[in-house]
Order: C-alpha cells, then structure tokens, then sequence
C-alpha cells in the first residue's frame, strides 16, 4: 500500500456537493458559495466531478466550468477540496466489453489534473451487487491506485470508499475488495426515517471497522425522506459522537443543498455551530547543514563587528 501523504486525508468538518449549478444557483454565485461555506466553519469541501466515464456530474456541462472556478477560490480562501465520482466498474457484459473500469479511471486522472484534488472518493452502489463484483471492486480499485500513482505528474493522493452505512445489510456488496486498496473509508451513515444516528453512527463504523480498519470519514444526514426529515438535535448528536470516535477522522453531509433549499433553520445552525479543528501535523524542521551553521556563525560576527565599529 502507498504510503498516505501527510495533510491529504479529509480532516475536521466536512461537506458533500453534488450539482454545482443548483447550489451556485441557490446563493447567486460562486464567491457567494465559499463565503457562506467559511461562514460555516467548513475545512473541507468534496465536489462530485466524474460520473462513470463522463467528467463532471453526468447531468449538466456546467459542473464542469464551475468546478474551474469553485476548486481555485475554495482553496484560495482556506476551504480544502477533496474530489468524488459514482462509479460502475466492469460488471456486466457490456461493460466489459467497453472497459468501463479503464474510462472510469481516465476521468479520474483527468479530474485529478485538472482540479488537483487532495484526495479522491470512490462512490460505489448497487451495480457491484453482481456475480464477479468483488473481482470487479479490486481491478477498479487497483486500477485507479496504480494509474495515478505511475502519473508523471504529482496526483498520487489517497483513496478512499463512499458507500452504504452497514456492511450487514449489503452482504453482496464488495467492500472487502474495495477496501483492500483504499487508504479511508467514508461509510454513508443516512438515518433517514430514524432519530437514532449515533447507535446508527457506532454500528457502520464497528461494522466498516471490521472489514478493514482505515480512517473514517463518517457522512451524514442532511435531506428529506417523504414526511420525514433530519433535526438539528439529530445533526448536533452525530457530529459530536463522530468526533468522540478515535477512528473518525471527518465528518461530511449528503448534500449541502438541502437544509438551504428547504429551510432547516435547525439543521443550518447545528451545521454552522459544530467546530472540529482539523489535526494536520506540522511538518519536521528542515536540517540545518554544518556550512549552514557556519555561514550563520560569520554573519553573527560580521554584525557585531559592524556594531563595534
């Protein structure tokens, strides 16, 4: 396994977009966005920028272009930004035939220069649910891990896995063979139709945990469900329970439209009021060289001497 670059791992608190033109829409511009964003006390953003083997969301042209414009202006005003794409792999006839893995990966080197993101997430579902899935996970996995690791630019970033919250109810799923060779995992703890999100918090990481222990960037609840809808109190709950767990590093939310579109007072101010400072570790003091120290030592004596004069 590659060795997880120091400060690239999503760390603190967190949140998932997923159509920028809607969201960028919603607050009348980009700047508008990352304002509110740092407003918000948000670290760390993940934009979904690839859609099987389309750049992008899948849906509209424009993420493109806002991505252009969102990723440069988060970074520039503090907001680290970590990439995302739904993926499908070679799991049926078709696409094998087609090499959807080898297109899949090629959008994800593409994002990854043209974006630069700090780490990327593979968001996988029900189509690995399938004969073969498990082959299917580890080739896609590899594939992307080797192909951005062999890149003659510098886009080796970890990896990690957004999917379903408990392993136990998705037996067919092939976490193992994603895991394997990812560096996190980012277990989709939606409690949706429940108030329970911190038994439901504790159970998806235990259960994530042993498959493979890895970080956890624990995602969760922020949208509707028919009559249903998260509280503020829910949010509040989850957030602190997250950061308690010595194996959460992160917290994340799907998606960062819906408490503004619907009007969740409640829901925005637990999100704007939890504070998690990110634990990015200093890096080591360069070494100072003997002619260092020595050219150190004369221009200490040459200012004295001057001083004398």
């Amino acid at each position: 396994m590659i060795k997880i670059r120091d400060g690239n791992l999503p760390q603190g608190k967190g949140t998932f977009t997923w159509l920028l033109p809607r969201l960028v829409s919603y607050f009348g511009s980009v700047d508008a966005l990352i304002r509110q964003l740092v407003d918000d006390g948000y670290q760390w953003v993940a934009p979904k920028a690839q859609h099987g083997y389309l750049l992008g969301s899948g849906y509209d042209d424009n993420q493109i272009h806002l991505l252009d414009e969102f990723v440069p202006k988060a970074e520039e005003a503090g907001i680290e930004v970590h990439g995302w794409g739904y993926n499908y792999g070679n799991t049926n006839t078709w696409r094998k035939t087609t090499n959807q893995q080898q297109k899949e990966t090629d959008r994800i080197v593409e994002a990854m220069v043209r974006w630069r993101f700090r780490s990327w997430m593979l968001n996988a579902e029900s189509e690995f649910k399938v004969s073969g899935g498990n082959t299917a996970a580890v080739n896609l996995t590899n594939l992307v891990r080797e192909t951005l690791a062999a890149h003659p630019e510098d886009i080796d970033v970890p990896i990690g896995l957004s999917s379903y919250r408990f392993t136990s109810s998705h037996p067919e799923f092939p976490f193992a063979g994603f895991l394997q060779g990812c560096d996190f995992s980012s277990p989709q703890v939606y409690w949706q139709e429940s108030k329970y999100p911190v038994e439901q918090l504790e159970k998806s990481v235990s259960e994530w945990n042993a498959v493979k222990v890895l970080p956890i960037v624990a995602a969760g609840t922020v949208y509707p469900s028919g009559t249903w809808r998260p509280t503020g109190e829910q949010v509040t709950a989850f957030n602190n329970r997250a950061k308690e767990m010595p194996e959460v590093i992160a917290t994340c939310y799907w998606e960062h439209y819906y408490p503004f579109k619907y009007g969740y007072t409640d829901v925005l101010d637990a999100l704007s009021d939890f504070v998690w400072e990110a634990d990015h570790p200093e890096p080591p003091p360069e070494e100072i060289t003997l002619a260092q120290r020595l050219r150190i030592a004369e221009d200490l004596i040459a200012s004295v001497r001057k001083q004398l004069e």
